[in-house]
């Protein structure tokens, strides 16, 4: 309601102006019609205000009708104005409809990061593939982390405990132990690439919790990747996230920092190769909260054992 009555001072005759226009007109018609002066004096004293108050209601009008049809076309710009200043005040730089187009910047990102790159994920399936075959943008990922790496950039990855990642299975129509073994097959995989490189940079935790958000962090950029519940992460909307902002800060304080410094829930992956292997053997044989097999069939308990020994 401000902005309409701000909107017609704006205007040629103010609501005020034309007011009085209006008023004065109707008392010198009246005057003309009640005061004690010839026809031809009060004919054209009334066809002045006559004339005035046309004029002046005519103006009101025309106010009215204007500060209207400028508040309908104005509101909407200036309140789209206003949410872009809240989105970039909050640090978002870009919105992608799936993870898969936000991987050329994040890509960009790793290759000019030279402190610290976090990683916060379930089983990274949607970011490096699974294994030792990524294909496509998931290799352009990988290679960029082993460069990284090889140039002395600290990597921190955060993924889900096999222990718990059923509970994401039945949402996203995943069999059972579906999820626990691509956790696993790539768990080897960066401990086989962290044996090859002989790097002492890279270190692995995992997180008794399923993530309600994946996230890529470096220190100028952050890609994060909400999951919603009946959906994958990977297929839904991912937001780039300036460095240094309020969002940049938030998230790797509390989706990161405090996860990973919570001993109570989160394990980290030994840097000796051996122990690390006789970890990875545990889960790979073990039961999950509910005492289930957290894989499920002789087969592919086999399968992750042959990959172990390639290390």
């Amino acid at each position: 309601m401000k902005e309409k009555v701000s909107l017609t001072s704006l205007f040629p005759g103010s609501v005020g102006t034309n007011f009085f226009v209006l008023i004065f007109g109707i008392v010198l018609a009246v005057c003309a019609f009640s005061a004690q002066i010839s026809d031809t004096p009060a004919s054209l004293l009334a066809g002045f205000g006559s004339s005035m108050f046309l004029a002046g209601f005519l103006g009101l009008i025309n106010v009215k009708v204007l500060s209207e049809e400028v508040h309908k076309t104005t509101i909407q710009p200036i309140e789209d104005a206003k949410l872009l200043a809240e989105i970039h005040t909050a640090g978002i730089t870009g919105v992608t409809r799936n993870r898969n187009i936000a991987k050329i910047k994040l890509i960009s990102s790793i290759n000019n990061e030279n402190e610290e790159i976090v990683i916060v994920g379930s089983s990274l399936k949607g970011l490096i593939g699974v294994g030792q075959n990524p294909v496509g943008d998931n290799m352009q990922v990988r290679n960029a982390l082993i460069n990284a790496l090889k140039r002395g950039t600290k990597v921190k990855i955060l993924m889900t405990n096999p222990e718990v990642a059923h509970h994401r299975a039945t949402q996203e129509g995943r069999n059972q132990g579906d999820i626990e073994e691509e956790i696993l097959k790539n768990l080897i995989s960066i401990i086989m690439l962290k044996n090859e490189i002989k790097s002492d940079k890279l270190e692995i935790q995992l997180y008794k919790g399923t993530p309600t958000i994946f996230m890529v962090c470096t220190s100028n950029f952050m890609m994060i990747n909400p999951y919603p519940y009946y959906s994958t992460a990977f297929g839904s909307f991912s937001f780039m996230i300036r460095g240094n902002s309020v969002m940049h800060k938030g998230y790797y304080e509390s989706h990161y920092q405090n996860a990973w410094g919570d001993t109570n829930l989160s394990q980290a992956i030994e840097d000796n190769i051996v122990k690390a292997k006789f970890q990875v053997t545990e889960f790979i044989d073990g039961t999950n909260q509910h005492g289930e097999n957290i894989i499920p069939t002789d087969a592919k308990k086999n399968e992750l054992r042959d990959l172990l020994t390639k290390i």
